[in-house]
């Protein structure tokens, strides 16, 4: 159990490094960005707490998942599996439950802690056969596996438009309608493996193309809705909806891009502190679409025109 543990911490510093960051470095930005999400979404946003458990829920049913379990089942006896279960689900339950009792919710960390434990014990509802339609058909499958990973997040979506609507606040329906394109945009942060690039037989601009209007499409699909009932409900809003709309496309445009100029690795720092510039400053975006465009045809280009066969 000790070396699993030992194994998963290999891990983790493994993935700052690759991501360009100092693993000690790397583990307090992320406990500061967290702290500062969170004390953020408690200050300034109604129903923090049921918004604020659904990444925590969504993280612990992934852990969950049927086939990584049977496999730990197969690595350990039950007394030991049981006891790996709980000390995962514990330590990604302790940050939130920490938050919630310091911002005194604690009867919500209680609930977490609870299905926590229920779910160190039990399978996920896969075992079931149960499998989560989508609306997306035979789109690409960034669209369909980030959906039914995501699926947490939708339900939160489908309660603050609810509430918005409920205690009529504009803000909170308006926050609903980015967290949806958070969403799309988390579904092109990791790569798929070559082979599944280098299968399309076209340019580097085609392939772009084609998976931006795909991407564009799929977060249509998901904003739709909620763009239309913040329409229907508050319009004299309507320039400041459109606003957040029309970025949403654009920033699933600029990650797509981004996802491809570090292709076939996964974004490193320089990209992601490029998105959270722009983020925070729009017009950035100006410069940085034009630059992520052309290192993405680089990187492309050495996929789609390997002859050799390389890739497979």
């Amino acid at each position: 159990m000790k070396f699993y543990f030992q194994l998963q911490f290999k891990r983790i510093q493994r993935k700052f490094s690759d991501f360009g960051v100092h693993p000690i470095i790397g583990v307090l930005l992320v406990i500061g960005g967290f702290a500062l999400l969170s004390w953020y979404m408690f200050k300034e946003m109604q129903y923090a707490q049921g918004v604020f458990l659904v990444p925590a829920l969504t993280w612990l049913s992934n852990l969950s998942e049927r086939r990584r379990n049977d496999q730990l089942k197969l690595m350990f006896k039950s007394s030991k599996y049981i006891q790996i279960r709980l000390i995962e689900n514990g330590l990604l339950m302790l940050p939130f439950v920490l938050m919630l009792a310091y911002f005194e919710y604690g009867i919500w960390g209680f609930v977490l802690i609870v299905f926590g434990g229920i779910l160190a014990i039990m399978n996920q509802f896969r075992s079931f056969g149960v499998v989560v339609k989508t609306p997306f058909k035979r789109m690409p499958f960034e669209n369909i596996v980030g959906f039914r990973k995501g699926l947490g997040l939708v339900l939160a979506v489908c309660f603050l438009m609810f509430k918005s609507i409920e205690v009529a606040n504009y803000n909170l329906g308006l926050f609903s309608l980015g967290l949806v394109f958070l969403m799309v945009l988390s579904f092109y942060v990791r790569p798929e493996e070559k082979y599944f690039v280098w299968v399309f037989s076209c340019s580097p601009k085609q392939f772009l193309t084609q998976k931006i209007i795909l991407g564009l499409v799929g977060g249509s699909v998901l904003s739709v809705v909620p763009f239309g009932i913040i329409l229907w409900f508050y319009p004299d809003q309507f320039w400041m909806t459109l606003m957040i709309q029309v970025g949403g496309y654009i920033f699933i445009l600029t990650v797509i891009l981004a996802k491809y100029s570090s292709y076939p690795k996964e974004m490193g720092l320089g990209q992601v502190i490029l998105l959270g510039i722009s983020l925070w400053f729009p017009p950035m975006l100006l410069g940085v679409i034009p630059y992520l465009y052309m290192k993405s045809k680089e990187q492309l280009e050495l996929v789609l025109n390997d002859k050799n066969n390389t890739v497979i």
